[in-house]
């Protein structure tokens, strides 16, 4: 999903875990656990790892299973003014994955992201667009770029509807066509420590993935 201006706080932490299962057309199966932990260097500064473990199932190929590649990044939000405010998320794309496989690009890429965020009562409204340099060995694009936008509605005072839309620069040299995709999803809060949240992901064209369900659990940490 996409992500916020909402920064830990000094000192804080969070916690992140989720699942995806995911499908594409050519009936290659891929389900992804990722773990992700942030910590509040200042008040709007964090800085976050993430680790994935992937499992791969191709009808036409061997299956691989194993560490997938890592990622570390910062959080700034320079920006704070009424309802509108701005962060940006430089980050390093770390080769932990073992590319012979296809769990990994075998080269240290990194990525750069532009998000916003407009919070009212009733509803919350994110942006994000970003650039990453995909360095590899597997022989795919190198230069991509994705965007994206969502909508936040809340259902009641622990629960919120999310619908999100979004499109990528394909990864294959070949395909000019972009994917593209949407998502509609539910966050529950049941108390300020825990969020539990469930989408499913549809993919709108070839590029992307057939179907997509994800869940996930955070904790909010002191």
């Amino acid at each position: 999903m996409s992500d916020d201006t909402r920064t830990q706080g000094y000192q804080k932490m969070q916690l992140e875990l989720n699942s995806d299962d995911s499908v594409r057309s050519e009936n290659i199966r891929q389900t992804q656990a990722n773990f992700t932990y942030t910590y509040g260097l200042q008040e709007t500064l964090d800085a976050a790892i993430n680790f994935n473990y992937q499992v791969l199932k191709d009808p036409n190929a061997a299956s691989n299973q194993g560490m997938g590649d890592s990622s570390a990044y910062i959080k700034w939000r320079f920006y704070k003014r009424g309802t509108w405010s701005f962060a940006v998320r430089p980050q390093l794309n770390l080769p932990t994955g073992n590319s012979n496989k296809s769990l990994g690009n075998g080269r240290l890429g990194y990525s750069a992201y532009m998000i916003s965020t407009y919070s009212s009562m009733k509803y919350t409204v994110l942006t994000n667009t970003g650039i990453t340099y995909n360095d590899n060995m597997i022989g795919v694009r190198n230069k991509l770029w994705n965007t994206s936008a969502a909508v936040l509605v809340d259902a009641s005072s622990k629960a919120k509807f999310v619908i999100e839309t979004g499109a990528s620069r394909n990864t294959d040299y070949t395909v000019h066509q972009p994917a593209l995709f949407c998502i509609a999803g539910l966050i529950f809060n049941p108390n300020n420590k825990f969020d539990i949240d469930v989408g499913y992901r549809k993919g709108l064209n070839r590029s992307d993935v057939n179907h997509s369900w994800g869940v996930g659990l955070t904790y909010h940490g002191t």
